[in-house]
């Protein structure tokens, strides 16, 4: 398994760190993602999301046993 890096933010911030690190790395080290959530957001139901997400970017295969 490897580690990952996910950003949790309001919207247009997330990818907007991502692509000015992408930018200024090249390449990054690790893998990255944002999730970029509205403010009214229900966080019950970004739950799911967030999980697939954090799976994603870690590298893990989702297994619904």
């Amino acid at each position: 398994m490897s580690v990952g890096i996910l950003l949790i933010t309001h919207e247009g911030i997330g990818s907007a760190l991502v692509a000015t690190a992408t930018r200024l790395l090249g390449q990054l080290p690790l893998r990255a993602e944002a999730l970029e959530v509205p403010y009214d957001a229900d966080a019950e139901a970004l739950l799911p999301i967030a999980s697939a997400a954090v799976r994603r970017v870690d590298g893990v295969q989702a297994c619904w046993c």
